[in-house]
């Protein structure tokens, strides 16, 4: 075979790969961002048929929890006020080593089957700094409260002394006492600094 018949070979198997090129594709559509979260990462982009029923996963990016949880109980039942009361006498003072009721400090709280909340506060001084004062709360004359203790910083200082304790009394009415001592010299309120309240709890 001669080259020219070589030549003319190779323009017909060029030619022959020339007719199968597609020189014009038809307009590509996009494709389409998924429908809903019902589309899957593993499914195509476009649209699916509406007649297909398969189990599909949301995507993780959609799920979304909520934003806020509505309070649907609502409570009827009014709750006992708070009683408390301060100090009337200024400054009473006591010398007593047992404990004995503070003036004033006494309330009644009846009790409804709900644990009851007893705070207290008292502004105080002592004569003698290396005294200590004693704190502690009872009801109807027995103490339900650990004793809380306190000193004065110096000879006929202020301090300052608090507690807050729950409790469970039975059903009726009932008497707490705010009662104090102190080991030596004589324990001076200050002024009518001084309080005690009890607040029914609401049953959980």
């Amino acid at each position: 075979m001669s080259v020219k018949d070589d030549l003319k070979k190779v323009a017909e198997q060029v030619a022959a790969n020339d007719a199968q090129v597609v020189t014009k594709a038809p307009n590509a559509t996009p494709a389409r961002s998924y429908p809903s979260p019902t589309a899957t990462y593993e499914d195509s982009a476009f649209f699916e048929t509406p007649f297909v029923r398969q189990n599909v996963t949301s995507r993780a990016m959609w799920k979304v929890n909520e934003s806020a949880i509505q309070q649907r109980k609502v409570i009827t039942t009014s709750l006992p006020a708070a009683t408390g009361v301060s100090g009337i006498a200024v400054a009473p003072a006591t010398t007593n080593t047992a404990l004995v009721a503070v003036p004033d400090l006494t309330i009644a709280v009846n009790a409804t089957g709900a644990q009851v909340q007893i705070s207290w506060n008292i502004s105080a001084s002592l004569s003698v700094n290396t005294a200590t004062a004693s704190f502690a709360v009872f009801r109807d004359g027995i103490q339900i409260s650990q004793t809380q203790y306190a000193n004065s910083p110096a000879n006929n200082q202020k301090f300052s002394a608090s507690q807050t304790i729950v409790d469970s009394p039975a059903l009726g009415l009932h008497a707490y006492s705010l009662y104090w001592s102190t080991s030596s010299g004589t324990l001076t309120a200050d002024g009518k600094n001084r309080s005690i309240s009890g607040l029914i709890l609401r049953p959980q």
